[in-house]
């Protein structure tokens, strides 16, 4: 991906410059784009991975929607800034995603840790972006931080549920599915007792690697394993493919409660998978 990775960055500059504005890149992955109301870090490793699944006539353009949508938000920013709106004008864009526990922004967001590896985040839904709620934002508004964590989950929730699909697998082969939704699928992951496919009687088994996808399969009996490593398997390509990657480990899901199943570390072109614990306590129970 590195030599799509350079042609991105000659494209993203190259596009700028031709609008008017300097463009530098100042990392790998990362250009910083100059004009009349100062600077802006675009960080380009989501547009990197969305690039590399299109055709090649198509970068271009890709990449000069994507600078456009930037610098279009920037203008909005400046002239309608976030700290000066009222917080009734913004409650309804109010929603939650999951995040890595790091991410290249360092912003002091408002944020808690749900398990190892994943963050949930408070965001506000703009009509082309997506911009983090920070601390110093929250201390403007008339909520607190835990009804905000409160209205952004049931605004997300109520944009409506996500798609389920029954994975096309031999017959012997243990159940697993594939959960499909708009730019806030991940925050899904905490409401898969919606879905009760996926649900068995000790929960589920689950990946989030990307934003746009969540792996899921029913825990009933030791057959889940064979159905994690599958998972994994997903869980690892679409972690370092993907768009928005969230996270490559496997998580259990139970009565609303998330907490990591698998520590899966990639290894050269396979991955090692380090079950916790408290995962192979409840494996033993269901093989009695």
């Amino acid at each position: 991906m590195s030599d799509i990775r350079r042609q991105v960055m000659e494209l993203f500059c190259t596009a700028a410059e031709l609008g008017g504005h300097a463009a530098q890149v100042t990392a790998e992955g990362e250009v910083t784009v100059t004009g009349p109301t100062g600077a802006t870090v675009y960080y380009l490793e989501n547009l990197v991975r969305e690039i590399a699944a299109a055709p090649p006539r198509d970068w271009a353009a890709l990449v000069a929607d994507h600078l456009g949508t930037g610098l279009s938000h920037d203008e909005v920013a400046d002239t309608e800034p976030l700290e000066a709106m009222e917080f009734a004008e913004v409650r309804t864009l109010v929603r939650t995603r999951l995040y890595p526990d790091s991410t290249h922004d360092q912003v002091a967001c408002v944020c808690r840790q749900l398990a190892p590896g994943l963050t949930q985040r408070v965001v506000l839904d703009g009509v082309h972006t997506i911009s983090p709620v920070t601390y110093q934002l929250l201390a403007s508004w008339d909520i607190d931080e835990r009804d905000l964590f409160a209205l952004g989950e049931r605004n997300t929730r109520t944009d409506g549920p996500l798609q389920v699909e029954l994975a096309d697998f031999p017959e012997d082969a243990p159940p697993w599915f594939l959960l499909q939704g708009n730019d806030y699928t991940s925050a899904h992951a905490l409401w898969l007792g919606d879905y009760p496919d996926v649900i068995g009687r000790a929960g589920a088994l689950f990946a989030v690697p990307a934003e746009l996808s969540i792996y899921a399969a029913p825990i009933d009996d030791i057959d889940v394993l064979e159905a994690g490593q599958i998972l994994a398997s997903l869980a690892t390509h679409h972690f370092a493919n993907d768009p928005w990657p969230t996270s490559p480990h496997l998580y259990r899901w139970n009565d609303g409660h998330i907490e990591l199943a698998v520590h899966v570390q990639p290894a050269n072109e396979s991955f090692e998978l380090q079950p916790t614990d408290e995962f192979l306590t409840l494996l033993n129970q269901l093989a009695r």
